[in-house]
């Protein structure tokens, strides 16, 4: 394997695993609101 398909193929899993953080990071920002109110209160 040369080094250029190497890249390329790296190249896509980065894209991805910041694809899948960005959706995990709105899903915590959406639900943060919900998960307060559920707590009433705790510390």
């Amino acid at each position: 394997m040369d080094i250029a398909s190497a890249a390329a193929s790296y190249e896509h899993l980065f894209w991805l695993l910041m694809w899948i953080g960005l959706g995990c990071a709105a899903v915590a920002l959406i639900c943060s609101p919900l998960l307060k109110r559920m707590m009433h209160g705790v510390k």
